[in-house]
């Protein structure tokens, strides 16, 4: 029971660590979360510099407060910070940041600590280590625990990649820290195949049998289809000790847009009682006009009502010259909207003797909730009645100019 509760341990933080520590198969990476920190237009135009996302609520059936994350790039474009907070309604809360981030030069990256907020200050947690051969291959990731006792990271768990002349990962060799032997035991191993065009074929998981100084078999992906380049299913089965043979589990299927970009993932379960697959739950993306990632909405499938219900969704922004917060709204700064989250009203200000404005407030799916023209102080808007979610302020002044806003509600 340790070693499974330990591999789900390292999976999760393997796909939600915020920093880049392990490389998988290009053909299995999917978006998440990141954090980073806004930056100067001018310098980092085009780069992620926030991203916010929202929980469902099922009780109160409404997305529950956002989450933030803020980006940050060195001189060279490379993310080199990243900080999370939560909206508490009239703040954002701090909850964790990446920091030092260390490149080598080739920019492949190198370390990053990790910090939680406890409420007064930050706290170290976890560092990540990476090395990498001549060929800029990752070769191995260490994640090592910060010890409070004697204020020094500790190694906790590495793994160790192995490569083929053509650079595709061979083997993935996950091996925790002996404190007591000072050695590091193998846990768990990831033998992975490909075909001709270099893609991802199959992967054996196998966990480490200490009594038996061996590995056993865990689980394994196969049955990949391909398409122009592009993933579009396959199927992850578990090993089973009593019948020695691996049993279907979950399937997972990809869309894509004639840019290879991924419009939707489907997650699917086995039922052994209607042998056949079992909706779980779907993602679908969108993209600007440059293929950057706008949104991710995630949903887990109702079997009772036989219906999608909301789970998680993500808007990522972009540096630009529409920027979101009480930041400039113009060159000139002459309007702005505040407070940025706001709640029940929203404040449009003229400022610096500006003539008015028509506005126009629409929600993310483009649709007009609020529209008119802004007086010459400031206009009020009651807002109490729109849901959570993302808004876009555009302002015409007299010379039909137009300017935007993101707002978050």
């Amino acid at each position: 029971m340790r070693k499974i509760l330990l591999l789900t341990l390292i999976i999760s933080l393997n796909v939600f660590s915020q920093s880049p520590t392990f490389s998988f198969p290009k053909h299995l990476k999917h978006s998440s979360i990141e954090n980073t920190k806004t930056q100067n237009a001018s310098t980092t135009s085009g780069l992620r510099d926030s991203s916010y996302s929202w929980n469902w609520d099922n009780a109160g059936l409404s997305w529950g407060s956002p989450t933030r994350a803020i980006f940050g790039y060195n001189t060279a474009n490379k993310e080199n910070s990243c900080e999370n907070s939560t909206w508490n309604g009239s703040l954002w809360d701090n909850n964790s940041r990446v920091i030092n981030y260390l490149f080598d030069g080739s920019y492949n990256y190198l370390s990053g600590e990790n910090q939680n907020w406890n409420g007064s200050s930050w706290m170290n947690s976890y560092k990540t280590v990476n090395t990498y051969d001549a060929s800029n291959n990752q070769v191995s990731s260490t994640r090592q625990n910060w010890n409070t006792g004697n204020l020094s990271w500790k190694d906790y768990y590495r793994t160790v990649n192995t490569f083929d002349a053509s650079n595709n990962i061979l083997t993935t060799t996950t091996e925790t820290w002996n404190a007591g032997a000072s050695t590091w035991d193998n846990f768990y191993k990831s033998t992975a195949t490909y075909n001709g065009n270099n893609e991802y074929t199959s992967s054996l998981d196998q966990i480490w049998n200490t009594s038996a100084n061996s590995w056993k078999n865990y689980s394994q992906s196969i049955n990949f289809v391909y398409s122009g380049g592009d993933l579009l299913s396959y199927e992850y089965e578990m090993w089973n000790t009593a019948s020695l043979t691996f049993e279907p589990s979950t399937k997972s299927t990809t869309t894509y847009d004639g840019n290879h970009h991924s419009l939707s993932y489907l997650y699917q379960s086995w039922s052994n009682s209607s042998n056949s697959w079992v909706d779980g739950s779907k993602t679908t993306y969108t993209y600007d006009s440059n293929g950057k990632q706008i949104t991710l909405l995630r949903q887990s499938w109702n079997a009772t009502a036989s219906t999608w219900v909301n789970a998680y969704r993500q808007y990522d922004y972009y540096a630009s010259s529409v920027t979101v917060g009480m930041n400039e709204l113009t060159s000139q700064k002459k309007v702005i909207a505040y407070p940025n989250p706001f709640a029940n009203e929203l404040i449009i200000e003229s400022i610096s003797g500006d003539v008015s404005s028509n506005y126009v407030l629409s929600d993310d799916l483009g649709r007009i909730v609020f529209q008119g023209t802004t007086s010459d102080d400031k206009t009020i808007l009651n807002t109490s009645a729109l849901e959570k979610g993302f808004y876009t302020l555009t302002l015409i002044n007299d010379k039909g100019t137009t300017k935007s806003q993101k707002l978050i509600r």
